[in-house]
């Protein structure tokens, strides 16, 4: 969006336009290859014209061909220089504001991927700050749910107080999703991850409590939630789920997906 409205402002022609991507192209792929295979030298040098360029990182992380610089720069720097876009990123704007739009941003929200998977545990809290509030309609969303699985998945095992706020801020919200097509896949993550299941029993309660839980474990979707609550439960909770599901059983037929459950 910022380049189109310079280039509004600068009223550039199709050529023109066309000039100067094919030169940010080129100049993406330059630095992504010095990134990979350059000295620690040419490496820091592509970091610091990251974090000192004109274009602040925000605009960068939000760019078709400058995200995957910061995306390589993320991996293939040193554990200092990601520490350094790490804190980049978090802290562009007033108190890191922005962060909500890279967030959301088609090409920033993989930036964002990555530095959660190379940020401590401190920068790790911080871009919690952002996540947290919108997880609902992050599971809502078909990109928003890989979001959500991908942090998941990729949170240290070191770092149980990361993980339990996630699942402590998605569980809430979970009678919404799992009846939901995006949603029911990021409940059904949690479930089969195995990770800290105490946080997680309000997942295994919704479904319990579900009044179509029936048509849950009948569904292509959530009957896997369904399965996973009956693996990572409660003796009790278990029961509970099976003696709903009873009644029914003799209406699946062996090819039918409520079968499975």
């Amino acid at each position: 969006r910022w380049f189109s409205n310079r280039r509004r402002q600068r009223k550039l022609s199709d050529a023109e336009f066309d000039k100067v991507m094919a030169k940010r192209k080129r100049d993406g792929n330059r630095r992504q290859a010095m990134l990979k295979t350059g000295s620690d030298e040419q490496r820091q040098g592509v970091v610091d014209d990251l974090l000192s360029g004109d274009i602040d990182i925000g605009r960068q992380a939000c760019g078709i061909f400058e995200s995957y610089v910061v995306r390589a720069a993320l991996k293939h720097g040193t554990p200092e220089q990601r520490h350094q876009l790490v804190d980049a990123v978090l802290n562009i704007g007033p108190r890191g504001s922005e962060l909500r739009g890279i967030v959301a941003h088609k090409f920033g929200r993989h930036v964002v991927r990555s530095a959660w998977v190379h940020a401590s545990r401190a920068q790790r809290r911080q871009m919690l700050d952002t996540i947290l509030p919108r997880v609902q309609s992050f599971a809502q969303e078909q990109v928003g749910r890989f979001d959500l699985t991908h942090f998941l998945e990729h949170c240290p095992d070191d770092d149980d107080e990361s993980y339990r706020a996630l699942v402590g801020a998605i569980t809430p919200h979970a009678d919404d999703l799992v009846c939901h097509r995006h949603g029911n896949h990021v409940l059904r993550t949690i479930l089969e991850l195995g990770r800290c299941l105490d946080a997680a029993q309000g997942i295994v309660d919704s479904v319990i409590h579900s009044t179509e839980i029936v048509d849950l474990a009948d569904d292509g979707y959530c009957s896997h939630v369904v399965r996973a609550a009956l693996q990572h439960s409660t003796v009790a909770q278990r029961e509970a789920i099976v003696e709903k599901l009873t009644p029914h059983m003799a209406t699946w037929g062996s090819h039918e997906i409520g079968s499975h459950a």
